[in-house]
């Protein structure tokens, strides 16, 4: 249906349905997802082989960007290389990487682009690395609804990671543009949703579900390769009492931010009437990043032994296959 209609609208008609919030093809506002679809129709016409391999590389730029992320804030290359591979293999994401139509790899470039250049300007205080996370950010939103919810990440980011001391009036210097960028969106998308026709997209709201749904998606944090079952949430319990010790015992910032991104990135996607795969692809950004500290707390740990060396490699062999 999206090539049929990059083939038969001519280009300035297809483009006012993707930006014009008044005239849109379909009840949502990704104008950036409608500009990719147009500039990959140029390159592979009906041929579905080009749009899925296009869909792969962004979901490669993802996994490039952690790595350089993760090996940023934690100081350590292994540690990134690490993340980046196992993000790159989990299966629990499903038809994230393999739907050409899903914004998922799309939304979470920009996005984690963002989070990638502020780490950068809380660094460095240069004005160009805002530059870049606000565009991204801008681009995040304009790619799926689901990057609300990046604001919030990049405050975790300052307050978590980064460990300097900022005045509460400079801070909030730096977060305003955010903040009015999210209300603009935000009247845009509320005056599509009045405009939607009812029964158009399943329930989407608050309830006893949603905490169901929460929970669903926090068990597949801890094993982020298979469907949901009830040792699932066996783990989830076991893993929640280990990192709530490590965090407390070791007042362990870092580890406390992570979980808390975590909520944030699946707190989009729980208010839906089920749990789709497909909606951990963000989320599952900070699998890969606790299992790769985790490996590395076990590498350092038995370093000083042949045979533990060989079982981390194989372990970690293991989880990408």
């Amino acid at each position: 249906e999206i090539v049929r209609l990059a083939m038969e609208l001519p280009v300035d008609k297809y483009l006012n349905g993707y930006l014009n919030p008044q005239a849109l093809l379909w009840y949502v506002f990704r104008p950036v997802q409608g500009f990719q679809f147009l500039v990959e129709y140029g390159f592979f016409r009906t041929d579905s082989t080009g749009y899925q391999f296009a869909h792969v590389i962004l979901h490669l730029a993802v996994c490039v960007i952690l790595f350089d992320l993760v090996a940023q804030i934690t100081r350590n290359r292994r540690v990134g290389l690490m993340a980046a591979l196992l993000f790159g293999v989990f299966s629990a994401y499903g038809w994230a990487v393999l739907w050409p139509a899903d914004a998922a790899p799309l939304e979470s470039v920009f996005s984690i682009l963002s989070v990638w250049a502020w780490w950068r300007y809380l660094g460095s205080g240069r004005r160009i690395d805002w530059l870049i996370s606000f565009a991204a950010f801008a681009l995040a939103l304009l790619s799926r609804e689901s990057s609300v919810v990046l604001p919030a990440a990049l405050l975790v980011v300052d307050l978590f990671f980064s460990g300097r001391p900022t005045r509460l009036i400079e801070r909030a210097k730096h977060y305003a543009p955010f903040l009015i960028l999210l209300l603009l969106w935000g009247a845009v998308e509320l005056q599509i949703k009045m405009r939607a026709s009812v029964g158009i997209y399943p329930a989407y709201g608050f309830s006893t579900l949603t905490f169901a749904n929460l929970f669903g998606y926090l068990a597949m944090l801890v094993y982020p390769w298979d469907l949901i079952s009830p040792w699932s949430y066996v783990w989830l319990f076991i893993a929640s009492v280990l990192f709530v010790y490590l965090v407390f015992s070791r007042r362990n910032a870092q580890l406390a931010g992570l979980g808390i991104m975590a909520i944030l990135l699946i707190l989009p996607f729980a208010p839906y009437f089920q749990i789709d795969r497909r909606y951990f692809y963000s989320p599952a950004i900070v699998s890969a990043v606790l299992l790769a500290l985790l490996l590395e707390s076990l590498h350092r740990y038995f370093a000083r032994t042949a045979i533990a060396t060989v079982a981390a490699c194989g372990i970690l062999a293991l989880l990408l296959v």
